[in-house]
């Protein structure tokens, strides 16, 4: 349960952290930050810069990272509460069982106290009247054999509530490991997508920091037809490995 609550922590910072500080957005090389219906580039508000069609498009983009993390949010929040229920379900029957099971130990007693105070009672009546001793004697066997056999039966019950109290405790162990697993593989899957996050976003920086390079050398005139070709090959490479990131993100 701990780790669920870590998990869900993770994931309510990512958010919240989107929501405050604007949702990075990857569009045609540039990586811009959409905040309050504008977007900017290098902390410079270029919203009027854009077509119309360009604006939405990066506005979208924006959109569905802030509904992923909020999906991925409400999952998280939603199988912890289950796990939370069926934990407390599982105590609720044990309670139970274990209050049946005082019950039968009870009644169990007050059955050998029966039984005692029939073999009293007819020890008293022998002593009193020999004539009433055998009319007495037979009661007593009786109400001896009754007293046994409501034993037997009360231990057979408590037998059958004991093991059914083991099944639950057994059955309640394996959801729990498998409770356990899930949130492990969850917690795993979490720390992958900061990584590739993490590779995206350097991948993006050296992106934006050639591209700059390239275009500064351009705009100079210091780069041959040949070079320009071997930059283009470069950068395009830069924007393959961007994708390929984006990519392993989207699996999540």
């Amino acid at each position: 349960m701990k780790i669920l609550k870590h998990v869900l922590l993770i994931v309510l910072f990512f958010t919240t952290t989107a929501l405050t500080f604007g949702q990075e957005v990857l569009n045609n090389g540039q990586t811009f930050l959409v905040k309050d219906s504008k977007i900017f580039l290098e902390g410079k508000d270029v919203t009027s810069v854009f077509t119309i069609e360009r604006k939405a498009e990066i506005m979208e983009q924006a959109k569905q990272i802030t509904a992923a993390l909020k999906m991925k949010e409400e999952a998280l929040e939603k199988e912890k509460k289950e796990a939370e229920e069926k934990a407390e379900q599982l105590l609720v029957e044990q309670k139970a069982k274990e209050e049946a099971a005082k019950e039968k130990e009870k009644a169990m007693q007050e059955a050998e106290d029966a039984k005692a105070m029939a073999i009293k009672k007819a020890q008293d009546e022998m002593d009193e009247a020999e004539e009433t001793k055998k009319e007495a004697m037979e009661i007593a066997q009786k109400e001896l054999k009754a007293a046994e056999k409501a034993k037997e039966k009360e231990a057979k019950e408590i037998k059958e509530t004991e093991k059914e109290k083991q099944r639950v405790l057994k059955k309640a162990e394996k959801e729990k490991k498998e409770t356990e697993k899930d949130l492990k593989k969850l917690a795993k899957d979490e720390k992958k997508l900061g990584a590739a996050k993490k590779a995206l976003s350097k991948a993006e920086e050296k992106l934006e920091a050639q591209n700059k390079k390239f275009t500064k050398l351009k705009r100079k005139g210091k780069l041959s037809p040949v070079d320009e070709e071997k930059w283009e090959e470069k950068l395009n490479s830069l924007r393959e490995d961007i994708a390929k990131h984006q990519k392993r993100i989207s699996k999540f």
